[in-house]
């Protein structure tokens, strides 16, 4: 079961600005979630997870040997990656973002502590932590390849929300500055909800013609299922942004108020 954590570290004092973040937060946890179960794909098909020697190994090899690799997927799915042996880092990579990066020996955040390495669980939400900026984070065990179900670490996909803020703070401007009354004209909603339909629609096309040559490629097309998957995951994105647009109650109502 996973554990969510859903106090805003970043508030804002625009309540346009907090919805449309809200809701930018949302959307990037459930993107967080596909990332997540990319990473601790990868991790498993490098070899088994050892204890040897008192350090982390992946295939006969340290964690922390596992940059490389990791540094592309990375910036492949657009979001950090933080590998925890207990919880120490061991390994932290920033994606597309500045700042959520963890110094090799840090603490892991209090919370991925408790929820994923003590109780086994997995992590869904906003972390607040002292050593990085604040992050949407997702989280899921680290276990041993071997001898029972042997909780190691911690595996963490981030992303930045000082940067979702700013996109939402861009957003609201864009808004105001063509909406000044903070309504867009029926017409014009009605056919940016068909755009973004029609391409959150195609983008879901695109990736399940992929995955379904992918997979009758084999082994040759691994490194494709990865890319499809992100192409699902944007067609998820753009239905998420055509959820938010100032047609949206909960996000009108908190134009209207800071008008």
């Amino acid at each position: 079961m996973a554990a969510i954590a859903s106090a805003d570290p970043v508030p804002t004092d625009d309540p346009a600005v907090g919805a449309v973040l809200e809701r930018l937060i949302e959307a990037e946890r459930e993107r967080l979630a596909g990332a997540l179960e990319l990473v601790v794909e990868h991790v498993a098909a490098q070899g088994p997870v050892e204890r040897r020697d008192g350090r982390l190994t992946v295939a006969g090899r340290p964690l922390e040997d596992q940059q490389g690799q990791l540094s592309r997927l990375s910036r492949q799915i657009g979001c950090g990656v933080t590998l925890y042996a207990g919880n120490r880092c061991v390994l932290s990579l920033p994606g597309d973002d500045d700042g959520t990066v963890l110094a090799p020996g840090a603490f892991a955040p209090a919370v991925l502590v408790d929820e994923v390495l003590r109780q086994g669980g997995s992590f869904s939400g906003t972390i607040d932590h002292t050593a990085r900026a604040a992050t949407v984070s997702a989280a899921r065990p680290l276990r041993l390849s071997t001898g029972g179900d042997v909780i190691v670490g911690i595996v963490e996909v981030h992303r930045g929300i000082d940067r979702l803020r700013r996109l939402a703070e861009m957003l609201t401007a864009g808004v105001r500055t063509h909406a000044p009354e903070a309504r867009l004209g029926d017409q014009t909603l009605s056919d940016l909800r068909r755009l973004l339909d029609d391409l959150s629609q195609r983008l879901q096309l695109l990736a399940l013609n992929g995955n379904i040559l992918a997979a009758q490629a084999g082994e040759h097309g691994k490194a494709f299922r990865l890319v499809f998957r992100e192409l699902g995951a944007l067609a998820e994105r753009t239905a998420q942004m055509r959820r938010i647009l100032p047609g949206d109650r909960a996000i009108s109502s908190k134009f209207k108020l800071s008008q």
